[in-house]
């Protein structure tokens, strides 16, 4: 998808993640095994991180259109514009991508 039509499919309510299953179960059986010993309380603070962060400057895109290459690069990009400790951008990063391989059809 094109950058502008990426921006298009974001959606302009910032309530759409908090109508999200945050920890369904395919999500949080993902954090575990590609990060073993990530709990539920860690990717409920990515998510927290994820609304009350992003959605600073950005309208909250949902998380399945992206692939993991672009997630990676976008929070690599952004998470010193957001001044993230490397704490908060690893849990960002284990809640975005666990969410994202969950809920996409696409390829990594």
């Amino acid at each position: 998808l094109s950058l502008r039509r990426q921006r298009q499919m974001c959606i302009r309510d910032r309530s759409y993640t908090a109508k999200q299953e945050l920890l369904d179960p395919s999500t949080q059986t993902i954090a575990e095994k590609r990060w073993p010993g990530t709990s539920a309380s860690d990717l409920l603070k990515g998510h927290s991180i994820f609304i009350s962060n992003c959605a600073k400057c950005h309208d909250l895109p949902k998380i399945e259109i992206f692939s993991e290459r672009k997630w990676i690069h976008e929070i690599d990009e952004m998470a010193p514009k957001a001044e993230l400790t490397a704490a908060q951008k690893d849990l960002l990063s284990k809640y975005v991508l666990s969410f994202r391989e969950a809920h996409s059809t696409n390829e990594r």
